[in-house]
């Protein structure tokens, strides 16, 4: 799914490259890249084994990680 971000945004934090919104109260993870084409691209994650991917930062972990200790 790509997903648009409105131009102000983009003006505010030009150098953002990646985001992620964590939902705290259920198993929900949105991690929005900017890519090549200077888009923005999101990947929506739900399932408690899947990997979340910090492209900027070069590194994954799993949802189980991020939820660790959390009860809903």
């Amino acid at each position: 799914m790509i997903e648009v971000i409105n131009s102000s945004f983009i003006k505010i934090f030009p150098t953002l490259k990646e985001y992620i919104l964590i939902d705290s109260e259920a198993i929900s993870v949105e991690a929005f890249y900017l890519n090549e084409k200077q888009n923005w691209e999101l990947i929506e994650y739900q399932q408690i084994e899947d990997t979340v991917k910090f492209v900027s930062m070069g590194f994954e972990v799993v949802l189980s990680d991020i939820y660790n200790r959390v009860r809903f």
